[in-house]
């Protein structure tokens, strides 16, 4: 279940990246459709900038973290039941299941 919080992150990040991927696809269409031959060079750049800024935004919506505090720590999509090294230590174990390397 998602906190208010939870709830409040996910519909900023979602308005934000949605109305960029709106607009960014007007901007493509009237760079494409009106440039003038003038200006196809600066049109270029603008068009790339717009392609960069629609794929962040994309990818900006499919990866958004949530943040969870233990303490004066902030953990960021892990499980905060534990400390935060202590839980990477636990899944660096199971991924090395010898131990560590420089351990005697």
């Amino acid at each position: 279940m998602l906190s208010r919080d939870d709830k409040l992150h996910l519909f900023v990040f979602n308005t934000v990246d949605g109305a960029a991927l709106i607009l960014n696809a007007i901007l493509i269409t009237a760079i494409i459709k009106r440039t003038p031959d003038h200006l196809q060079s600066y049109s270029v750049l603008l068009l790339n900038t717009a392609f960069v800024d629609s794929i962040t935004a994309l990818s900006s919506t499919t990866v958004i973290l949530r943040l969870h505090t233990l303490g004066d720590e902030i953990c960021f999509g892990a499980q905060c039941t534990q400390e935060p090294l202590q839980f990477m230590a636990d899944k660096i174990r199971q991924w090395w299941p010898t131990g560590w390397p420089f351990e005697n």
